[in-house]
């Protein structure tokens, strides 16, 4: 997936509160806190992991909370949300500085998620923003693949 580095968390954590004030959203401690957690996390996470990284400091908060605050966080676009075949369903923190712009490439025998990062994407997707007059967000692109029969 390509992003655009948004900064460091105080950054992120301005971009969000404007996208909740612009959405009439409330402003609570948990949305914060996950905000900060998700932030936080590395690589791909399901809910239980980041569940159980909130219950270890020792945050209380419900799951009903953590999909909807996700939810917030995949429509201003911090967050991406993958369904793989035969997994459960993935998020990962996009919106940081580290300038990690990758792919996704699923083995469909082992179930293996390799990350892969390829420059050619970023000429296409320059070429996509000139020729429709747009600036790309972000992306998701996952190649499905089987390991190569050995004769």
């Amino acid at each position: 997936m390509r992003k655009k580095s948004l900064g460091s968390y105080d950054y992120v954590k301005a971009k969000f509160t404007k996208y909740l004030e612009d959405n009439n959203k409330r402003k609570t401690l948990d949305r914060f806190t996950i905000l900060e957690q998700a932030y936080n996390m590395n690589g791909h996470f399901d809910i239980d992991q980041l569940y159980n990284k909130m219950k270890k400091s020792r945050f209380r908060v419900s799951r009903a909370t953590l999909y909807n605050t996700l939810s917030l966080l995949i429509d201003c676009g911090f967050v991406m949300k993958y369904q793989f075949p035969n997994k459960d369903i993935l998020y990962e923190f996009v919106m940081k500085n580290d300038g990690d712009s990758h792919y996704h490439l699923y083995n469909l025998e082992t179930k293996e998620i390799v990350k892969f990062d390829d420059k050619r994407f970023d000429k296409i997707f320059k070429d996509v923003e000139k020729n429709y007059d747009v600036d790309i967000i972000n992306c998701n692109i996952v190649l499905y693949c089987k390991n190569k029969k050995k004769e």
